[in-house]
């Protein structure tokens, strides 16, 4: 993506990226302007864990 230039990353209005690792520091210093989403595997996934957790602690 760095070989894009600044010009173009700039211009990218929305990125999806999942919610590991340092996606979210990265995208916000390469894509300044986008608007970042969470892709729906990963809500999921961190949803029906929450909802394990609760379920298994009552």
């Amino acid at each position: 993506m760095l070989k894009w230039g600044e010009k173009v990353l700039g211009q990218i209005k929305k990125v999806s990226r999942n919610m590991t690792g340092n996606y979210k520091s990265l995208v916000k210093k390469l894509c300044p302007n986008a608007e970042v989403t969470v892709d729906i595997f990963h809500a999921r996934k961190m949803l029906h864990q929450e909802l394990n957790q609760a379920i298994i602690a009552q």
